[in-house]
């Protein structure tokens, strides 16, 4: 039980550190012939496994060099005496040694496609429960941090590059990169640069979206290529969908109002707080230094129900 242990240790410490070079990418350039006679036959065997696993599974020179290498510097004589086997348990032990390092390959495969643009149209084997539901025919999948969009077939289709990508709406996905949004269309290309604090989808192909004005955060409403299609600035919005019996509430200045589907304010803002529509009604407060109200009003602005 101690070596299997031990051997189990060996693999997290062999994981982490090929988790390491798969962020930083860097190209090692080690060949497999010129450092295999540097190791004892347990060795030798594991590094087999890995080789095999590159070239039959993963057609990307960069993920060779790295595993390799890190192989190399992880499997030195001595350098992990446990991993030394007795010769009595020599078979059985080295059996389970190469049946945690293909199982932890294999499971590990979907973060090596973060290499390379050229995966796009490969097959992941990604876990139910990783990706969005599918619109538009694409589905947003995370693998180990990083989002890209898969087909129904569960191909690659747009490379995982980006901190967070959304569902499409419409034929466009809001995407976050360098911790600013942007958005993208079915085929990956760039709709808008990322410029954005913060992106949501609202309605009739309208996105709310956060920008800076006077070193202020305000909110937003652009159109599909980035086109403000409203001169209003907003201190909040309600992702809600606004419809013809409901409209969204919105904050200006600090006071609460409501915008209808047009984007036009139906009622100003002049609210201290306030509740959406809910059957033609809306709780809403108004805080003055000698005064404070609280009521329900109807779709122009009016009082239906006041308490002062």
């Amino acid at each position: 039980m101690r070596q299997n242990d031990t051997a189990l240790d060996a693999i997290g410490l062999f994981q982490e550190k090929i988790n390491r070079a798969i962020e930083k990418k860097g190209n090692l350039k080690k060949l497999f012939h010129d450092i295999k006679h540097k190791f004892d036959d347990d060795a030798q065997a594991v590094l087999g496994v890995a080789e095999e696993f590159v070239e039959n599974h993963v057609n990307i020179k960069a993920v060779k060099t790295n595993l390799l290498s890190i192989i190399k510097q992880e499997l030195k004589p001595n350098s992990l005496s446990d991993w030394k086997i007795p010769a009595k348990r020599k078979r059985t032990l080295l059996a389970f040694r190469k049946h945690l390092l293909k199982n932890f390959l294999t499971e590990s495969k979907p973060s090596l496609y973060n290499l390379s643009h050229s995966t796009v149209g490969q097959k992941a084997k990604i876990p139910r429960g990783t990706y969005l539901e599918f619109r538009n025919g694409l589905a947003s999948v995370d693998v180990r941090g990083r989002y890209g969009y898969i087909n129904k077939q569960r191909r690659i289709v747009i490379p995982l590059i980006f901190q967070f990508g959304m569902r499409f709406v419409d034929g466009v996905a809001a995407v976050k990169m360098k911790n600013q949004w942007g958005f993208i269309n079915t085929k990956g290309e760039t709709l808008v640069s990322p410029r954005y604090w913060d992106a949501i989808p609202w309605i009739k192909e309208t996105y709310i979206v956060g920008i800076r004005e006077k070193k202020k955060k305000k909110y937003a409403l652009v159109d599909r290529n980035g086109k403000f299609v409203s001169p209003l600035r907003f201190d909040e919005i309600d992702p809600s969908t606004p419809t013809r019996e409901a409209p969204t509430k919105v904050q200006i200045d600090g006071k609460w109002g409501f915008m209808d589907q047009n984007f036009k304010m139906v009622i100003p803002p002049r609210f201290s707080n306030c509740s959406f529509f809910e059957r033609g009604q809306a709780w809403v407060e108004i805080r003055k230094k000698k005064k404070h109200i609280t009521g329900t009003i109807d779709f122009k602005g009016r009082f239906i129900k006041e308490k002062t």
